[in-house]
């Protein structure tokens, strides 16, 4: 077993790819708390998030019945240096419709029109 380091903050600085590898993690044990407690950590340590994390994000947030939380990651600015794809859209559009949130749903494909993004079949 190794010695417990305390200092590890003070030594190790950790990045995004640090950030991106622990919220997959949360995301597939579903715990959505840590998360996006990590989520805000990150993006207060000036580290962000790439659209891969941001997609495994939203879509756990949609099939755990949060997808209202989604829109709001979606529509937040933590998504500095990346612009959502038109994957991340539609995976969110998807979530709104499983649960039966169409307007919502609808909006959000108006929205992305608006940035230029195309929908596609799925959307």
């Amino acid at each position: 077993m190794l010695p417990r380091c305390d200092y590890v903050d003070d030594v190790i600085t950790p990045n995004s790819l640090s950030y991106n590898l622990l919220l997959h993690g949360f995301c597939k044990e579903k715990t959505l708390n840590r998360a996006i407690e990590y989520l805000d950590i990150m993006v207060s340590r000036g580290c962000y998030p790439d659209i891969p994390t941001y997609n495994k994000l939203l879509t756990a947030l949609c099939k755990d019945g949060k997808a209202d939380f989604a829109i709001e990651i979606l529509n937040h600015s933590s998504f500095e240096g990346c612009s959502p794809v038109l994957i991340t859209y539609n995976l969110v559009i998807e979530g709104l419709s499983i649960i039966g949130i169409i307007r919502r749903a609808i909006m959000l494909i108006d929205k992305m029109k608006q940035k230029g993004l195309q929908s596609g079949y799925l959307s």
